[in-house]
């Protein structure tokens, strides 16, 4: 919704902007301008959250209700309007960032895919934080066969069904716990 509004509002003055211009230089001088200020809008954390969610549950073929649920037991995320989201955490364990990864395992090559992995990269680009989680949840899902068993393998590194498990695998009405 937001998205719409402010394409919607970026068109408008373009339009604007594209009558009053006179010489084709200046239209095509105005366009590389706007586009790189379209560009650097500074988008929330909580929407890069979620955006990431969205992409990467999809690319790993890991169910919505799981991402969200490791994602709100990890740092208690609350959905694309929690605009106070913190995502520059890091646990007593070490593990770092929007979904809690320990560095050993960020850096592990099937996780990081031979990028060169940094305590910060981990805790700051959400992006790549999230890809990785949504990597650790699809590969723990192949070994156990389980999401439950999967689930409890990435809260504590075995395969077990704890309490964190049962509630990520379980709660299929994640969007109750998000902001409004």
């Amino acid at each position: 919704m937001i998205r719409l509004s402010i394409i919607i509002l970026s068109l408008l003055i373009s339009f604007t902007y594209f009558y009053r211009v006179e010489s084709l230089e200046q239209k095509k001088s105005f366009e590389s301008d706007f586009f790189k200020e379209v560009n650097q809008i500074n988008v929330s954390n909580s929407i890069k959250m979620y955006e990431a969610i969205e992409k990467y549950s999809k690319k790993y073929k890991v169910p919505k209700y799981i991402a969200y649920n490791v994602a709100y037991k990890e740092t208690r995320y609350k959905g694309p309007f929690h605009w106070s989201y913190n995502h520059v955490q890091k646990s007593y364990a070490g593990a770092l960032g929007p979904m809690q990864i320990m560095l050993a395992t960020a850096k592990a090559p099937v996780y990081s895919d031979g990028m060169k992995i940094t305590p910060e990269i981990l805790m700051n680009d959400i992006d790549l934080n999230v890809q990785i989680s949504m990597k650790i949840l699809r590969r723990n899902f192949e070994k156990t066969g389980s999401w439950k068993l999967a689930c409890g393998k990435y809260n504590t590194g075995r395969a077990i069904v704890n309490d964190y498990a049962v509630y990520c695998s379980t709660n299929k009405n994640y969007k109750n716990k998000w902001v409004r």
